[in-house]
């Protein structure tokens, strides 16, 4: 029999983290989780309410300690970091995804992340995905479609707006952004 794939959730017990496993409620029996938070009693009330049926682990973490982060995503064949926000706690999971060749998804997609990866990763190819959260998706889909149509492509210019709940957390990280980089553009996850 096949092992089931490794998915490591962190900040599973948060807004966005608990948005996580909804979404991957429809496939629980296909994959073996384990969840990362900061206090068991939570850990357990949401593994209760959206894995029911699935194979799971839980693990305290404190995603400031490098070497928890590290423990944490050894046992991990993909990890999907919800823990925010990124500006206070630091970047040690996906540098440990990045020295552990573990592919990296993230909710945050702001400049703030990306130059940290870029420069940390160096020659590493290691798969990392961001800004998960508000964008990507159709939106990018439809931007890339657009320039299939045409030989050549000069620019494209996107605005998305809507009405959407932000966590304090990704309130955090875009004004974060925003004032780290206030003299350029800056797309926001």
């Amino acid at each position: 029999m096949k092992e089931k794939i490794k998915i490591g959730i962190l900040g599973a017990t948060g807004t966005v983290g608990k948005g996580a496993l909804e979404m991957f409620g429809c496939c629980q029996k296909e994959y073996h989780y384990l969840l990362g938070g900061r206090n068991k009693t939570h850990l357990e009330q949401v593994s209760n309410t959206y894995l029911k049926d699935a194979s799971y682990q839980t693990m305290l973490i404190d995603v400031t300690d490098k070497e928890k982060c590290i423990e944490f995503c050894r046992l991990c064949d993909i990890v999907v970091d919800c823990s925010g926000p990124v500006c206070e706690l630091g970047f040690y999971i996906v540098e440990s995804c990045l020295d552990l060749d573990i592919p990296y998804v993230t909710v945050s997609g702001d400049k703030i992340i990306l130059d940290h990866i870029e420069a940390y990763r160096k020659d590493n190819n290691t798969p990392c995905v961001l800004a998960c959260g508000l964008s990507p998706g159709l939106t990018e889909l439809l931007a890339v479609y657009m320039t299939q149509q045409y030989d050549e492509v000069e620019e494209i210019e996107e605005y998305l707006g809507g009405k959407s709940y932000f966590s304090q957390s990704a309130i955090k990280d875009i004004l974060a952004a925003l004032i780290l980089h206030s003299d350029e553009e800056v797309g926001m996850g």
